[in-house]
């Protein structure tokens, strides 16, 4: 049975299989690839800001502060025993 184009029935549903297999599997590995490096552009961006706050805790005796990153708000705060960054209803907290 031939299709407008010349295919046969047989050679559409393959192509459509194919199309199918790659959209299922590729897209939503590029997605989650593309999320795990935001996590971890975040997460460096966290470490950058704990290092700023250490710096101003040290130089300017300043024990919280926030940052603002692409669009992202860092919110630093130095605990009893180290610093703390939190965003994203997340934290990473660190030993001075």
């Amino acid at each position: 049975m031939k299709c407008e184009a010349g295919f046969t029935l047989i050679e559409s549903l393959l192509g459509m299989m194919i199309v199918s297999l790659i959209i299922t599997t590729i897209v939503p590995g590029y997605i989650i690839t593309q999320k795990n490096m935001r996590m971890r552009y975040e997460s460096l961006q966290a470490t950058h800001v704990a290092l700023d706050g250490i710096k101003r805790f040290y130089y300017e005796q300043q024990e919280e502060g926030h940052q603002v990153i692409e669009g992202t708000t860092y919110r630093w705060q130095v605990v009893e025993a180290g610093i703390c960054v939190y965003y994203h209803e997340q934290s990473k907290c660190t030993t001075l």
